[in-house]
């Protein structure tokens, strides 16, 4: 039996883009359907929660669920820290599609210009 699929589980730390990214969900939604078509897989929808400062109007952050037929991707991110927590998961059933994974893994790490990147890539059966 072969792999069942990969999983990316990645702390984007000390992002130096700009602070627009870390704090406002409607950025990385413009793209995400892009992103996720050009990388070969399949797209489902997405859902976004924006998080606010104390004053209720100050963008503070996000949370991104993207549902993919192959399995998903997640972003939460953390713009006082300048982080992002990301897990990019596919399933292998019908084919391989770890390089759709790694993919997108290159995209976002551009994206959020992270100088400091911790990946843990776990196989999955």
């Amino acid at each position: 039996m072969g792999m069942g699929g990969v999983h990316y589980i990645v702390d984007f730390l000390d992002c130096r883009c700009e602070m627009e990214r870390l704090n406002d969900a409607t950025e990385i939604e413009a793209f995400i359907v892009p992103l996720v078509n050009s990388s070969g897989l399949t797209y489902l929808y997405h859902y976004s929660y924006q998080f606010y400062e104390c004053d209720g109007t100050t963008k503070a952050g996000f949370s991104t669920f993207v549902m993919l037929a192959e399995s998903h991707i997640s972003f939460h991110t953390w713009s006082e820290t300048r982080k992002v927590n990301c897990d990019i998961f596919a399933c292998n059933f019908t084919k391989d599609n770890s390089n759709s994974v790694d993919f997108i893994y290159k995209f976002l790490a551009q994206y959020f210009n992270s100088y400091d990147p911790k990946l843990t890539i776990i196989s999955r059966y």
